[in-house]
């Protein structure tokens, strides 16, 4: 039988492992740092852009589809609700209309996308954190 002091100093370990383990990898499992577009953000995309019927394959809003494929359609790409606006500005989210779109209340043309409910605040800094470090098509 273990002693009640080791016991708590592996609970101590464990619990704190862990703690750190959760802080790394956030709810989806993706670091804040070095962001896939393929494992983190176009997952995102999928589920709150076009799992909503709005940015599909089928009938995509705009024309901007989200469901598969490379962040090719997005950087560097003019936004057809706010001409003169990039989508994705690598490097630069405060200046990527799409950031815009999903993070503010009031976006400078139509509304706060996706419709009906926000995307959570580990999905904007996911986003975020993928077009600060350069929007790469990983």
């Amino acid at each position: 039988m273990m002693s009640k002091p080791w016991m708590i100093g592996w609970f101590v370990c464990v619990v704190g492992a862990a703690s750190v383990g959760l802080v790394a990898c956030g709810e989806t499992g993706c670091a804040s740092t070095n962001v896939s577009y393929a494992k983190c953000v176009q997952p995102i995309f999928a589920r709150g852009c076009a799992g909503s019927f709005c940015h599909g394959k089928d009938q995509p809003s705009l024309g901007l589809t989200l469901t598969e494929g490379s962040p090719a359609v997005l950087v560097g790409a003019e936004s057809k609700q706010n001409p003169g606006a990039k989508l994705v500005v690598a490097g630069k989210s405060a200046d990527s209309y799409l950031y815009q779109k999903v993070s503010q209340d009031k976006p400078a043309a139509g509304s706060r996308m996706p419709s009906g409910t926000k995307l959570s605040d580990a999905d904007l800094n996911l986003i975020k954190a993928w077009i600060d470090e350069g929007a790469k098509a990983n």
